[in-house]
């Protein structure tokens, strides 16, 4: 039988982003790119700053801003202290996209205003702005639009975001209490949905492509190269698909280590497990024993898993038992002694795999439920439903696909981490 194929998941991640936080940040960076301000006709020196916090609204592919600005101008060459000074607001729309791993981002004003135009005095006389103002018009779309590229190109690095992701994920996000069986992920494609606000948040959905196995090991079918694109729409629950590859002769020693040296059945039969041994093909899991004590000999139970989606248990179900080397039995005693060993082998393994599924889903709810990313990114997850799907026994393997429904939120309150 082939190696059942590996399902692909789809994480659905809205990044939140303060709004006073990238407020902020904004007021900040802009400040720092006009502090020197400009001259116009090289002898009116223009000083541009932002002294409220602009907004920021977003929609589709869009990002918009509007631009509180305070304008100074001077005529430094005359040695006196000739001074007008205005409010000017500007709107602009930076429409964004994703090519080979780099932001394409273009920003343009949209909408601009004078709430208070300058009047420059010299000598008691106005001189008119118009022509000045249509200087200070030019230099805002060809420095301010460019640094607002800058910065949300500097912000979304992808070749470094893709760097960080295949570093974090090189590591299993889950490990067994022995630290054999571990869950691995490959990150595969991260998509950009369309943007929106709230009156708090700005909010960039992610779709987040990956795969995933639990295995001793990681596999190599999980290192591939992340691609990052935009696409339209996204979805509010997350669909996660967990492939199982988890070792028979793991398994198997979790069942040897709860029956070792340990005495079963009643007064007609007291048996001991000496040996058992794990195998199977397709759909059947089959478990060898050797049994001694009321009864000497070899045994073949088979039986198939399948998960109980009311209870979230995986049970045995058409357990069967065969005698292949021993004393044959009456058809009485051989129902009783079958009921013993349903009772203790079948009972032992189903504990020891849902245990381990217990233990995994828990320890992932706990570690999820308010994860710091790192200080200032917090992840927040939220388990809807589970379910398992499409068991099979390959090379010795217990092959299945756990699959996750959940809802996830990442919430940053620091800028700053997201590129550090």
């Amino acid at each position: 039988m082939p190696i059942p194929p590996l399902p692909s998941s789809q994480a659905q991640v809205p990044i939140s982003i303060n709004k006073n936080e990238l407020h902020i940040m904004l007021k900040e960076q802009l400040n720092e790119a006009m502090k020197n301000g400009f001259l116009i006709d090289g002898k009116y020196l223009c000083q541009i700053e932002m002294t409220n916090l602009p907004s920021v609204s977003g929609h589709d592919n869009q990002l918009n801003l509007e631009l509180p600005l305070h304008v100074a101008l001077s005529l430094p060459s005359t040695g006196e202290n000739i001074q007008a000074e205005g409010q000017l607001k500007l709107k602009t729309s930076t429409s964004l996209e994703i090519f080979e791993k780099k932001l394409l981002s273009n920003t343009q004003i949209t909408e601009h205003q004078w709430v208070n135009a300058p009047v420059l005095k010299v000598m008691g006389l106005p001189i008119p702005i118009q022509g000045i103002a249509n200087s200070i018009l030019n230099w805002t779309k060809s420095s301010i639009c460019k640094q607002l590229d800058q910065q949300l190109q500097t912000q979304f690095n992808f070749i470094q975001l893709e760097q960080r992701l295949q570093s974090y994920f090189s590591s299993p996000v889950w490990s067994t209490e022995d630290s054999i069986i571990h869950i691995f992920i490959g990150a595969q494609e991260m998509a950009v949905g369309n943007l929106f606000t709230t009156s708090e948040e700005l909010i960039i959905p992610v779709i987040f492509y990956f795969e995933s196995i639990i295995s001793e090991q990681r596999s190599t079918d999980l290192n591939q190269e992340i691609s990052f694109t935009t696409r339209p729409l996204a979805e509010d629950i997350s669909t996660i698909k967990i492939q199982s590859r988890i070792p028979l002769n793991y398994i198997e020693q979790l069942v040897r280590e709860a029956t070792y040296q340990q005495s079963f059945g009643n007064s007609l039969f007291k048996f001991e497990i000496s040996k058992i041994r794990l195998t199977g093909m397709d759909k059947e899991l089959t478990i060898l024993l050797d049994v001694k004590g009321g009864f000497e000999g070899k045994l073949k139970l088979s039986c198939q898993p399948e998960f109980d989606s009311n209870k979230k248990q995986i049970l045995l179900n058409q357990f069967k038992m065969e005698i292949t080397e021993g004393k044959k039995m009456e058809k009485g005693l051989y129902s009783i002694f079958e009921g013993l060993i349903n009772g203790r082998v079948k009972s032992t393994l189903e504990d020891q795999i849902n245990n381990m599924k217990k233990d995994m889903m828990d320890t992932l709810q706990i570690k999820f439920k308010n994860y710091e990313v790192k200080p200032g990114i917090l992840y927040k997850a939220e388990l809807l439903d589970h379910n398992i799907q499409h068991f099979s026994i390959v090379k010795d393997r217990m092959y299945f696909n756990l699959g996750l429904k959940l809802k996830s939120k990442l919430e940053v309150y620091q800028l700053s981490s997201i590129k550090n």
